[in-house]
């Protein structure tokens, strides 16, 4: 069962010397309990970088 609580898209700018892209950051807090879990879907990935400092995702227990 799935059920969607985020959702982001960025746009690629123009730019002079090529296209570019700003850092996107997003933040929520949730009321997990036993047995639910997170996951990510990403569209698009052939347009991502991947670099060890590029792509994260995170987690933190409050």
């Amino acid at each position: 069962f799935h059920v969607p609580l985020l959702s982001a898209q960025k746009s690629v700018y123009p730019g002079l010397q090529g296209p570019w892209v700003r850092s996107m950051y997003q933040g929520a807090v949730f009321l997990l309990r036993k047995g639910d879990q997170l996951s990510t879907h990403t569209d698009g990935v052939s347009h991502l970088h991947f670099s060890p400092s590029s792509v994260f995702f995170g987690a933190f227990a409050l």
